[in-house]
């Protein structure tokens, strides 16, 4: 098992919202969504 860290909810909310509902909900491409999703996550952590 993966270990979990105290922001691990936040980039498993983002890569749900950002990256795997926009593809399913919007028709997104895969690869647009994940590199919005990155993005987010690096934004999200002060990055």
């Amino acid at each position: 098992m993966a270990p979990v860290g105290p922001k691990d909810g936040l980039v498993n909310t983002i890569l749900s919202d950002t990256g795997m509902l926009q593809v399913d909900q919007t028709g997104r491409s895969p690869d647009s969504a994940w590199r919005a999703a990155m993005k987010a996550i690096d934004n999200a952590l002060d990055r």
